[in-house]
């Protein structure tokens, strides 16, 4: 089994072949489960933005000490983090440049 990225609206399409009565209920007791699982690892892999986390480094006077702060900030979306992750985690992208710290 792979990690791949797959669209919800096609793993829905090929759960539907298998259910595809309109109130969710399944009328189709002749088809195999294994033969539905067969079919999503079909699903080709959907696209993922490609980032990069982007480092901001500053100083905070704190208590009259100066405490030097770091966040990051996603090249794709423009949102703040205050890790560096494999993905961001508000736009789902996968992140070059994050920290093995």
């Amino acid at each position: 089994m792979n990690d791949d990225l797959i669209k919800r609206s096609d793993a829905l399409k090929v759960a539907y072949r298998y259910c595809p009565d309109d109130d969710g209920s399944c009328s189709c007791a002749d088809r195999d489960l294994r033969e539905m699982l067969n079919d999503m690892e079909d699903i080709p892999s959907a696209d993922r933005p490609q980032g990069e986390w982007i480092r901001i480094e500053w100083n905070e006077h704190i208590e009259g000490r100066i405490v030097p702060m770091r966040t990051y900030k996603c090249s794709t979306c423009g949102e703040k983090e205050v890790a560096s992750t494999r993905f961001c985690p508000n736009c789902g992208a996968m992140m070059k440049g994050a920290d093995d710290e």
